[in-house]
C-alpha cells in the first residue's frame, strides 16, 4: 500500500526534491547499514569477552588442584536443575575451591597455600544413593577425592545453603583425613563442624543437652564428646578464652607430634579439663538466662 502510494505521488513531485529524497534515502540506508555492522561487532566482542572470562574464572576456580564434576542424574528432572545451577556455570567448581581455601586456613592457618596444593583433585558426583553422602570416598592414589552429593538435596528450596553447607563440611573432612585413626574421632568431628561455624553453616545446639549434663552433673573430657556441635562449641570457646587461633595450632601440633592428651593443656597452658568445666558453666548460664 505505501509502495503505490509512493509511486503514484512521486512524478508530481519537482526533480530537485526528488533528487534530494533519492539522496536521503541512500544515506539512511548506508547509516542503517552502517548501524547493523557496529552493532553486529559489539555484540561479537561481547561474546568473545564472555568466553574469555569463563575460561579464566574456571582455571582460577581449578587453581592448586583439579576440580570435577559428574553428574549422573542428568535424564532426571532433578539432574538437569543440578547441572543448571552448578555444572553449566562452574558453581560447583567455584564451591569447592572456596571451600577449601576457607577451610585451609583455618586449619594451616601458616601455610594453607602449600596444603593445598598436595591435594591432586576433588570430584563433585551427583547422585541418587542416600548412603554415599555419609562419608568421603579416597582414590587408590593418595591426594584425590570424591564428594557425593545426594539428589535429594535439589529439592529443598535452601537447596543452594544446604549443599555450600555440604561442600564446606566434605572439604573440612578432606583436609583433616590424614589426622583419621591417629586423633579421636569426636575430636575430628568437632573441628569440622567449628569450620562449619565459622562459615555461617553450623548447626543449632539444643538446650537440654546441657541442661540434662547439668542435672546429671556429668563431667567428661570436651573433645570425647559425641556431640559434634558441643565439642565445637568448646574448640571455639578455647580460641575467645585462651588461646587465639587455636584449632590452627592444634591441628599443626597434632600433624607433627601426634595426638597426646597433654597437647591440650601444652596450647591452652592450663589443663583442659578445668576449661572443659568453665564451659560447661558458661553454656549453662547461658542457656538459662535465654
Amino acid at each position: 500500500m505505501d509502495e503505490t502510494k509512493n509511486t503514484l505521488q512521486q512524478p508530481l513531485l519537482p526533480t530537485s526534491v526528488t533528487h534530494a529524497t533519492t539522496t536521503e534515502t541512500t544515506t539512511s540506508s548506508h547509516d542503517t547499514i552502517t548501524s547493523s555492522n557496529y552493532a553486529l561487532s559489539v555484540r561479537l566482542l561481547m561474546f568473545i569477552s564472555i568466553g574469555a572470562m569463563s575460561v579464566w574464572a574456571s582455571h582460577e576456580a581449578s587453581k592448586g588442584f583439579m576440580i570435577t564434576v559428574k553428574n549422573s542424574m542428568i535424564n532426571t528432572s532433578l539432574g538437569q536443575k543440578f547441572n543448571l545451577f552448578y555444572v553449566s556455570n562452574d558453581e560447583a567448581i567455584r564451591l569447592v575451591q572456596n571451600s577449601s581455601s576457607f577451610a585451609a586456613k583455618i586449619l594451616f592457618p601458616a601455610d594453607h597455600s602449600r596444603i593445598l596444593e598436595k591435594l591432586i583433585e576433588v570430584e563433585v558426583q551427583f547422585v541418587s544413593d542416600h548412603s554415599l553422602t555419609n562419608y568421603i570416598n579416597s582414590f587408590e592414589q593418595k591426594g584425590k577425592y570424591i564428594i557425593f552429593i545426594d539428589s535429594y538435596i535439589m529439592e529443598f528450596k535452601d537447596f543452594k545453603y544446604r549443599i555450600k553447607k555440604e561442600i564446606m563440611k566434605k572439604m573440612g573432612e578432606i583436609l583433616l583425613i590424614n589426622l583419621r585413626n591417629k586423633v579421636p574421632n569426636t575430636l575430628l568431628d568437632g573441628m569440622v563442624e567449628y569450620i562449619n561455624d565459622l562459615a555461617g553453616f553450623g548447626d543449632h545446639l539444643e538446650e537440654n543437652v546441657i541442661k540434662l549434663r547439668n542435672n546429671n552433673r556429668v563431667i567428661k573430657k570436651c573433645w570425647e564428646d559425641n556431640d559434634s556441635r558441643l565439642v565445637a562449641k568448646f574448640l571455639g570457646y578455647a580460641d575467645e578464652e585462651k588461646c587465639e587461633g587455636f584449632v590452627g595450632r592444634l591441628n599443626q601440633e597434632m600433624g607433627k607430634n601426634g595426638w597426646f592428651e597433654e597437647i591440650m593443656d601444652k596450647l591452652l597452658g592450663m589443663e583442659a579439663i578445668q576449661l572443659c568445666s568453665s564451659f560447661h558453666d558458661s553454656m549453662i548460664k547461658s542457656q538459662l538466662a535465654s
